[in-house]
């Protein structure tokens, strides 16, 4: 199986030094460019790309910890894991100090504290222009009535496209994730058996993503026989049917991989075979119109048009998304009406495209559902792993 671990340690292959001071650097320009001094950062990813800083200690800690952060490169960080004030050396990371807050708690039950703290390191910086990406009503509200002198405006949809184009690193780092979980789900279903539960099977992906490096795994859904649920019920996924599995994991540096296969328990009859290949088909087609300079939302109409035009319903959702330090980021692939903006494709731009259908038969109602993570580049959007289209069918017995 795949290992991230062994993959970082190769000759010359990934130079994270770099990309950090890259990414930092280009945090720098925004910020000079949008006219700020400080930044105020509680996005686990955002305090990631900006500084290195891991800070997502479980999913719900976003409002555990913030950054502070100069138009210097000077950051520091508000965080609930020390008890006094930390000195870093600030070597290989612009966070020069760690200052506590209250423990495994939003940040939002204990306004006063944070408004004290991080007023005192905005007036400690001379802030006069502050950009930031999410922070608790109360805590904003506090901080712009007790500090009147300095702006405060938000800037995240600004970060997120910064972060759209991703550097050769970055897209190295994607993909190596990419290639754990595709080995992990791999690995599960050829273990499985239709006497199997949904849960285990997800438990046997999410040990194999842990151990092969990655820092986390990102989400864990299934859906057995055609359910509405997406979580799993702990069900046996035989006698017959299919079900999918919708996974992802943040790999070595916090770089994010989210990849659909659909399994089959014995063979599938004619037209639900038939209705697959089509879904892979329909798969393919997104992916070769998935060029820079084209808008997202003809992707999305593309492959749903397809799988209308062969008797089968369209994707009920958006037809894919970006994919970086977060499982979803900028662009959003959907319908030109229901997006803001319907982005126009770089080179450097990194997406997940996950076309779904169903068919109904005597046996009862298969969803079916394909993933694959693709970069954009001069000659055309290239997978990350090997993609669903081509692979046979995956049956469990």
């Amino acid at each position: 199986m795949t290992s991230i671990r062994k993959s970082l340690n190769e000759p010359s292959l990934i130079d994270l030094q770099s990309m950090r001071r890259s990414r930092t650097s280009r945090v720098v320009e925004l910020m000079n460019n949008l006219n700020l001094d400080h930044l105020i950062l509680t996005g686990h990813d955002q305090i990631r790309y900006a500084t290195d800083y891991r800070s997502l200690l479980v999913s719900e800690a976003n409002d555990w910890c913030a950054l502070v952060f100069s138009r210097e490169a000077e950051g520091v960080m508000l965080v609930p894991d020390v008890d006094q004030e930390e000195l870093l050396d600030g070597q290989n990371k612009p966070i020069l100090r760690r200052v506590p807050v209250p423990s495994w708690s939003p940040a939002s039950l204990h306004p006063h504290y944070w408004i004290e703290h991080i007023g005192f390191e905005l007036l400690r910086g001379r802030a006069k222009r502050v950009g930031f990406d999410r922070i608790p009503w109360n805590i904003l509200q506090g901080l712009t009535e007790k500090f009147p002198d300095i702006e405060i405006v938000g800037v995240e949809k600004e970060l997120f496209e910064l972060r759209a184009v991703k550097e050769k690193v970055e897209i190295r780092l994607l993909e190596l994730a990419g290639e754990l979980n595709i080995d992990t789900i791999h690995k599960a279903f050829s273990q499985a058996s239709k006497h199997n539960t949904d849960a285990w099977i997800l438990g046997q992906i999410a040990a194999g993503q842990l151990s092969g490096g990655a820092e986390a795994f990102t989400h864990s859904m299934c859906n057995v026989r055609g359910s509405e649920s997406w979580f799993p019920q702990g069900v046996e996924v035989g006698p017959r049917g299919a079900f999918f599995i919708d996974v992802g994991c943040y790999g070595v540096g916090g770089y994010a991989s989210d990849l659909t296969r659909t399994c089959f328990v014995g063979e599938p009859d004619t037209t639900v075979s038939a209705a697959y290949k089509v879904l892979q088909d329909a798969l393919r087609i997104g992916q070769e119109i998935a060029n820079a300079g084209v808008r997202v939302s003809l992707i999305d109409s593309a492959v749903n048009s397809y799988l209308i035009s062969h008797g089968l319903p369209g994707t009920p959702y958006s037809m894919g998304h970006g994919i970086g330090l977060r499982s979803c980021e900028v662009p959003t692939v959907y319908r030109g009406h229901l997006m803001d903006d319907d982005k126009v494709l770089e080179i450097g731009n990194v997406i997940s495209l996950e076309p779904e259908t169903r068919v109904t038969t005597a046996e009862g109602t298969y969803v079916l559902k394909l993933e694959d993570n693709f970069v954009i580049e001069p000659g055309g959007a290239r997978s990350l792993v090997p993609p669903a289209y081509d692979e046979p069918l995956i049956i469990i017995e």
